[in-house]
């Protein structure tokens, strides 16, 4: 069953407007939606100039079925997803978004 739909659509927003559009040609922040979670990652133009753009997972939002908790996620260097467990679970989606805002944890953004 993916997120609830309000959420889902929350989360994209919140990635299209993370970068100005000025820049959006070096760098890109998106979403992936699929069962209970959302994965966000950040993407930018090969090297070279040619090719497909390379993505890197940021972060993940997990939302639990029974108790409708939103928890958040980091990747490790092999896109292994791990709880960061310097965040509490919370109802609202808006309260995860709001950490990746203003961390200044390099385990997120890197």
């Amino acid at each position: 069953m993916p997120p609830p739909e309000p959420d889902a659509a929350r989360i994209q927003r919140w990635c299209d407007n993370r970068v100005p559009a000025p820049f959006r040609s070096r760098v890109r922040v998106g979403a992936e939606v699929a069962d209970r979670r959302v994965t966000t990652s950040q993407s930018r133009p090969p090297w070279g100039g040619e090719g497909d753009w390379i993505s890197t997972p940021v972060a993940r939002f997990r939302c639990t079925r029974a108790t409708g908790l939103w928890s958040l996620y980091w990747a490790d260097r092999n896109s292994r997803f791990h709880e960061y467990d310097r965040f509490q679970p919370t109802r609202a989606v808006q309260g995860v978004l709001d950490v990746l805002d203003t961390c200044q944890d390099p385990i997120l953004w890197g």
